[in-house]
């Protein structure tokens, strides 16, 4: 019918001049940020990737420990010079962190999440359902998921691309054993 086909090609009309006015941007819309030389890589033939675990012995059942200077040789060891870092407890109630390395800062995560979700290791107080099986860890698993599991940090000419008050800090919940992290470095 002719009123369809009228209606059809308003609304045409109408997403084309709607895309052209999307398409109209000027440079205020845009904050431009002057790069140093880009780093180009043009072939993936010199993709590296390298793998390593790191073990410790963690002495308290939450505990910051400030793994920063290792992945830094780790980094340096695997050749990449432009790529991608990944940090990664091995367990389900540890995370990795960037944040200073701090004793007092350390001290505000454990008070925080103490108050917030306090630790029934003895499960006396009943608090967490994972308990009742006797794991007695419910509040580890949850500490953890507040502060996630893993870090991906970008390298550029062989460096961590981080401030240097950032810091890679293996975060414990549940401890005193023996734990490991996973170092996954990767690029060219």
């Amino acid at each position: 019918t002719p009123k369809m086909k009228n209606v059809i090609t308003m609304d045409a009309e109408k997403k084309e001049a709607d895309d052209a006015k999307a398409n109209d941007v000027s440079d205020d819309d845009f904050t431009i940020c002057e790069i140093e030389q880009p780093i180009e890589n043009q072939s993936a033939v010199n993709f590296k990737t390298y793998r390593r675990e790191k073990w410790f012995d963690t002495q308290d059942r939450m505990q910051f420990i400030n793994i920063t200077a290792e992945i830094q040789r780790m980094l340096k060891e695997s050749g990449v010079t432009d790529g991608l870092v990944l940090v990664s407890p091995m367990h389900i109630t540890a995370s990795v962190i960037v944040q200073d390395n701090n004793a007092s800062l350390h001290a505000d995560f454990a008070t925080f999440l103490e108050g917030l979700i306090p630790n029934d290791e003895s499960m006396r107080r009943r608090l967490y359902n994972h308990n009742s099986w006797g794991d007695a860890n419910g509040d580890s698993h949850i500490k953890r998921q507040l502060f996630k599991r893993e870090v991906w940090i970008s390298v550029t000419n062989g460096q961590l691309d981080a401030l240097p008050n950032e810091q890679i800090i293996y975060s414990e919940f549940d401890g005193r054993r023996k734990k490991r992290v996973l170092i996954k470095i990767f690029g060219y």
